[in-house]
């Protein structure tokens, strides 16, 4: 009996799994999955006088020969081109930087501080990617999917010409269970491709680095223990305290 989808190997999908399971181990927490579609010239409401999506008002009769033009079949083949798509896919992430995290263009912020990890896939051989974006933990204002919209339709959508106005953004949050088990169970890796250069990732760290985590959870402990011991909830970290106990 020939093996199912389902049955055979994809090489893709356990690289992605174990690509997640480190990045869970180095410290990203999913709290929210966007997923979003990229305007088109064949989708109403394609303005191709400038080459964007318009308002959304109907096509003249001229229409049909514009949607054959140099201009617009260019436009459809980037769209069908994963490294156009990162193009936009990193426009993107740097509106959300700079709306929920507050990350300047210029900063130099580390990514683990604004952690993304952005998807691409292609629904099948004649349809274009679309994105979905793992956002990781942010900050309290943005821990409500109210908040997450408002960022995206006030921050992102106004200056992200590259979005579909025809399609709109879907957002969800993602609780009790890890990033593995809720991609595995939503999208299934059957086609979606990580975007390594687009996505914000937690590093490797070096020993330095690795030491000083170290010590800083063994405070934390030692701190929880002197609370334990002196019944005070509320007390102020002290060193000496806790060096005494």
């Amino acid at each position: 009996m020939e093996p199912t989808t389902d049955q055979q190997p994809n090489p893709i999908r356990e690289a992605t799994i174990q690509f997640l399971a480190t990045q869970q181990y180095r410290g990203f927490k999913p709290e929210w999955m966007i997923t979003f579609h990229y305007a088109n010239p064949e989708e109403r409401g394609w303005n191709n006088s400038r080459r964007l999506p318009s308002t959304g008002k109907s096509r003249d009769a001229s229409a049909p020969l514009l949607l054959n033009s140099p201009s617009t079949q260019g436009i459809t083949r980037a769209r069908n081109d994963f490294f156009e798509v990162s193009k936009d896919a990193q426009h993107i992430r740097n509106l959300l930087r700079r709306a929920i995290w507050e990350v300047k263009r210029n900063d130099k912020t580390d990514e683990s501080e604004t952690p993304m990890i952005f998807f691409h896939e292609r629904g099948g051989e004649n349809i274009q990617f679309h994105t979905h974006l793992l956002l990781g933990e942010t900050p309290p204002k943005f821990k409500t999917k109210e908040a997450i919209e408002q960022a995206w339709r006030e921050h992102v959508v106004p200056k992200a010409q590259c979005l579909s106005r025809s399609n709109s953004v879907h957002i969800e949050v993602v609780e009790g269970i890890g990033a593995i088990g809720y991609l595995t169970k939503e999208m299934q890796f059957r086609s979606e491709v990580v975007d390594y250069k687009a996505s914000c990732l937690f590093k490797e760290r070096t020993p330095c680095e690795l030491i000083m985590i170290h010590k800083q959870k063994r405070k934390e402990w030692q701190l929880k223990e002197v609370l334990l011991k002196t019944g005070d909830e509320e007390a102020w970290y002290d060193p000496i305290l806790v060096d005494h106990y």
